[in-house]
């Protein structure tokens, strides 16, 4: 997501076009990730489940918009 250069809007830049790809993979990892913490640990249920923390709120956070941001359409 940082990479991405957001001047070029129709991503006609070889650079653009290699980060897409790329970011959706790891866009997928990092969703995978989150999804197998939160089951491994519960959702919300119990003192030390995955909602309670900040930082895992913050983790669900970056997944839900990093999701977006990686298969936007043109």
């Amino acid at each position: 997501m940082v990479c991405f250069d957001y001047q070029d809007r129709d991503s006609t830049t070889t650079r653009n076009n290699v980060l897409e790809p790329i970011e959706a993979v790891l866009t997928c990892f990092y969703v995978a990730e989150v999804l197998i913490k939160a089951i491994a640990m519960g959702l919300f249920r119990h003192q030390r489940s995955y909602l309670r923390s900040g930082w895992n709120i913050i983790d669900l956070a970056v997944a839900i918009f990093g999701y977006g941001g990686a298969f936007r359409t043109r």
